[in-house]
């Protein structure tokens, strides 16, 4: 059966952390860890290494689903430098 979880996005608008602090309470294998505007990107990318993570079979990222033209070379380029995780980046065109 594939894992069933959040998305940090959806349980708490803006706050990644708290979001994740959320499924502590339910049984969950995945989580989304969603950036979902552009100034939060950069603060849950630096925070990734500070989070509890090891009960999640499947972990993903959501980059900001609208990203300035001037700054889509910044997100992209810091975005690959998670590809070493394994994890699925999404990002919307």
């Amino acid at each position: 059966m594939r894992p069933i979880g959040f998305s940090t996005g959806a349980l708490a608008y803006s706050d990644f952390k708290r979001g994740l602090a959320m499924t502590e309470k339910v049984e969950c294998e995945a989580i989304e860890l969603s950036a979902l505007r552009q100034s939060e990107l950069f603060q849950l990318l630096e925070a990734i290494p500070g989070l509890e993570l090891t009960r999640f079979r499947y972990i993903s990222i959501h980059a900001p689903s609208q990203i300035d033209p001037a700054w889509e070379r910044v997100a992209g380029t810091r975005l690959l430098m998670e590809l070493w995780r394994g994890w699925p980046i999404i990002v919307h065109p």
